[in-house]
């Protein structure tokens, strides 16, 4: 190629690039626009990387470009890092496209949350500014407390479980209850899920799952709902016929379900016998039913020597219950009710039935029962199968004044158990008994003032 060519193209070069230039410099900032190819809303992975792009067209020739974390937190002038942070990059094309567009790149590697934020790029020139939101996505956490596995708690208690969760975007809570629904009673309330009072069929697995666009955690809590024992006699006085046969019966529950055992006046059976009783005719036996267990204490032949208080025990890591029956051929102590002076009598014995009600009283400043006054009971005053009820008009027998009263059956094989509570009783004046001349008087009366009108 000759001279004169390399010359030519030299000049040709010269010009173009001086129009190129020239235009550049006379651009003024409200020429300027700023286009974002990165989307506004960026989700990324933790511990992942990001490209943001903006392309920037008719810059002023001397203008800057600016990536800000925030509102006032600079990255990047131009290739100029202004913070220390190496996981951040830039890259501006220095040679403007055809079109007079200029790109600036910006990425960040290796994100954390504390990345999420709204990142800007601009100029300073045009002081305008374009928002690319970058939020972090971070896989859900959930935590329940109590962490107590299982949590235990007692009957009737107030329950709260919280549901503690962490991720990016803040993850949406859901309840459930493994086998089964969450039942209407129990309120939730967000990451909260309230019992106010809990009740055995309320014991279950709860579950807590936390979900966001990342992922779901869940987190579970074993929920036992314990009760302290409670125990039950079907009767507090058993009667029974001399050498009977007799079942006595303890109702009994709790959770975790209680030990059970018997005593006899206070010593302890054991295999149906106490410790310091030579008894052999008993046998023990248990029930259970849908809510609660029975244990059944048999008597096959109650002499004498079986008479007495068995008294159900029973157990659990919560505590202590017992129910006491009494078990005697004798009438049973009896229940006393009062109305003015009429006080009903009711007591309970073997079929053989009542014969006598002893009767005590004295004044309420006097020690012990030495006035007494018997009672005969008839085959007319049995009530039920062995119950006997009498009724007493105190006023028939007592002076006027306070007493303190107490009762006592007896039937063939002799006398029960006093009554387990005295009553007291008001007994008023007794009011003057009519003369016979004051009715005859009265009559006479009557008989002139009929008279008197007659006349007239």
């Amino acid at each position: 190629m000759s001279l004169a060519h390399n010359l030519l193209g030299a000049a040709c070069i010269l010009a173009l690039t001086s129009a190129a230039l020239i235009p550049l410099k006379e651009r003024k900032p409200e020429d300027s626009k700023i286009k974002l190819v990165t989307p506004s809303q960026v989700d990324v992975d933790n511990h992942g990387e990001v490209r943001m792009e903006c392309i920037f067209y008719n810059l002023v020739w001397d203008d800057i470009i600016v990536w800000k974390k925030g509102n006032d937190e600079p990255i990047f002038m131009d290739h100029d890092s202004a913070i220390d942070d190496t996981r951040f990059a830039i890259d501006n094309e220095e040679t403007e496209n055809a079109d007079g567009g200029r790109k600036s790149v910006m990425t960040l590697e290796r994100i954390d949350s504390s990345d999420d934020n709204t990142y800007y790029c601009g100029s300073v020139e045009t002081n305008t500014f374009i928002p690319i939101r970058m939020r972090v996505k971070i896989h859900p956490t959930a935590r329940m407390t109590p962490d107590h596995w299982p949590y235990i708690v007692l009957n009737l208690q107030p329950v709260s479980l919280k549901c503690s969760v962490t991720g990016n975007p803040l993850p949406k809570i859901n309840w459930f209850k493994e086998g089964g629904q969450i039942p209407p009673h129990i309120s939730v309330q967000g990451d909260t899920l309230h019992i106010m009072s809990a009740q055995k069929s309320d014991a279950g697995i709860y579950v807590c799952h936390a979900n966001n666009t990342a992922g779901t955690a869940i987190a579970k809590t074993d929920l036992r709902v314990h009760a302290p024992p409670w125990a039950r006699m079907a009767v507090g006085y058993a009667p029974v016929a001399m050498n009977g046969r007799i079942n006595i019966s303890c109702s009994y529950d709790g959770n975790p379900s209680p030990t059970v055992e018997w005593l006899f006046n206070g010593a302890k059976l054991t295999h149906g016998r106490p410790t310091n009783v030579g008894m052999n005719n008993l046998k023990q036996y248990g029930i259970r039913h849908d809510n609660h267990s029975e244990s059944i204490l048999e008597i096959i032949s109650a002499s004498p020597d079986y008479f007495g208080d068995y008294s159900c025990k029973v157990t659990n890591e919560h505590g202590t219950a017992k129910d006491v029956t009494y078990l005697s051929a004798m009438p049973s102590p009896p229940d006393l009710s009062l109305d003015g002076t009429r006080l009903t009598v009711t007591a309970q014995a073997p079929p053989t039935g009542i014969e006598e009600l002893a009767l005590f009283f004295r004044k309420p400043n006097e020690s012990g029962w030495i006035n007494k006054k018997s009672i005969a009971v008839a085959k007319g005053d049995q009530t039920g199968e062995k119950t006997w009820s009498k009724q007493i008009n105190l006023s028939d027998f007592l002076e006027s004044g306070q007493f303190e009263i107490q009762v006592q059956a007896r039937n063939n094989y002799g006398y029960g158990n006093k009554a387990n509570d005295m009553i007291r009783v008001t007994v008023p004046e007794k009011s003057d008994v009519p003369t016979a001349s004051a009715p005859m008087a009265a009559s006479s009366s009557v008989i002139a003032a009929l008279l008197l009108l007659i006349g007239r």
